[in-house]
């Protein structure tokens, strides 16, 4: 039967040199919603004045060397800022958030980007500085045996 070689393999999947090894299919992105890209441009070409002051620090890796994205669209949802090596989400909020209503909203969107395994930091307009911002992001910049977790070796 000299046939092809691929057949009973997924579609996408990669050929091994091992013929036992697995296949590994390939990863697609999942299509984003066009009206959702539209908004977070929106958003990049009208931001709040936090964050403008979030993304002067945030831009070009000036903030601990790591590379930022703004207003992205993730799991569904339009987040400030993304840093994508580490799937961490930078929120920067404002008095609308203090509102029962906007919290529970949040909360809500949190347990969905968590369910994607992205981890959210939020920050207060009021509180926005260098110092915390860099505080709030720095824990997330470390390997995970050097936080107590792992096995650390």
């Amino acid at each position: 039967m000299g046939g092809n070689a691929t057949r009973g393999r997924p579609i996408g999947a990669r050929m091994s040199d091992d013929a036992s090894a697995r296949p590994t299919p390939s990863v697609r992105r999942a299509a984003t919603d066009a009206r959702k890209v539209r908004l977070a441009r929106g958003l990049r070409r009208r931001p709040t004045r936090a964050e403008v002051f979030a993304w002067r620090l945030l831009r070009d890796r000036k903030m601990l060397g790591l590379k930022f994205r703004r207003q992205q669209v993730i799991c569904g949802y339009v987040v400030d800022f993304y840093w994508a090596a580490l799937r961490l989400v930078v929120e920067i909020d404002g008095a609308v958030h203090d509102d029962a209503e906007w919290a529970e909203r949040d909360a809500r969107r949190t347990t969905i980007l968590a369910r994607g395994g992205v981890r959210v930091v939020r920050l207060e307009n009021a509180r926005l500085n260098r110092e915390t911002l860099r505080e709030a992001i720095l824990p997330f910049t470390f390997p995970l045996s050097l936080q107590g977790e792992g096995d650390g070796g």
